[in-house]
């Protein structure tokens, strides 16, 4: 009769034991990891969103105030050096006043462009869907490149959040569209489906690259796919050689 050893049996059944448990409390911390990376992230971005509806909310108030009385004392100073009577200075002085005029008045559309580009008005006061015919316009006044719009009125409310998250990563495609893609045509569509917000950018230009659009090296691709994730939705990368590029996101109305 064989006797056995419960020593050699135990210290064996403490191995698989070991075996068993350690990848899965690795696996676990992973997991709560990754949970908490993403919770940073969300609170980061909505951070950073406060910092930019503060710091536009300072330019225009502080600085567009500062701009606006500047301009009204230099008509003040045109009309009163055009009332002068005959002798006086005042051509040279109004020619010096006309330049300044120009000059002030640039910079108050500087700074109307930056607080726009920081948290545009639109976005707040008459929603996403004309935010982003905004945008549209916007975009294809600076990039010269043609952009036309077919977005729906929303079938459900959707949270500001995620009105934000939709129209930042429609910000950023249309920035990468003007950046690398080299497209003539860009077409903007927003359509509402029964379980989630759907926005599609497409252009004609040189195409993505499935290796580029699979990639994690480019900021702007990952910032848009954490900011889709976050948001509960996903993205959709698809391009054709020398074609063009479509993005499709997906933003459910209700939080998963």
């Amino acid at each position: 009769m064989m006797i056995s050893n419960p020593f050699v049996e135990g210290g064996e059944i403490e191995d698989r034991h070991r075996d068993v448990t350690e990848p899965r409390r690795a696996e676990e911390e992973l997991r709560v990891s990754r949970q908490q990376l993403h919770a940073l992230s969300a609170r980061l971005q909505g951070a950073l969103e406060e910092e930019r509806i503060r710091i536009a909310r300072e330019v225009h108030d502080q600085i567009g105030q500062v701009l606006t009385g500047l301009n009204f004392d230099l008509d003040w100073l045109r009309h009163r050096l055009a009332e002068c009577g005959p002798g006086a200075p005042a051509g040279v002085l109004l020619e010096r006043i006309g330049a300044m005029t120009g000059r002030l008045r640039e910079a108050m559309r500087t700074t109307q462009c930056i607080c726009t580009k920081l948290r545009p008005k639109v976005l707040d006061e008459l929603g996403l869907v004309a935010a982003l015919e905004w945008l549209a316009e916007d975009f294809e006044k600076s990039a010269q490149v043609a952009c036309v719009t077919d977005c729906k009125p929303l079938a459900r409310p959707l949270s500001g959040g995620k009105a934000t998250v939709v129209f930042r990563i429609c910000q950023e495609i249309l920035t990468n569209v003007a950046r690398h893609a080299r497209a003539t045509r860009v077409r903007v569509t927003l359509r509402s489906e029964p379980q989630s917000l759907v926005l599609q950018v497409e252009d004609n230009g040189c195409g993505i690259s499935a290796g580029t659009a699979a990639s994690n090296c480019s900021l702007g691709l990952l910032g848009m796919k954490e900011r889709a994730m976050l948001a509960g939705g996903e993205i959709n990368i698809a391009g054709t050689p020398g074609q063009g590029t479509r993005v499709t996101v997906s933003i459910p109305w209700m939080q998963v």
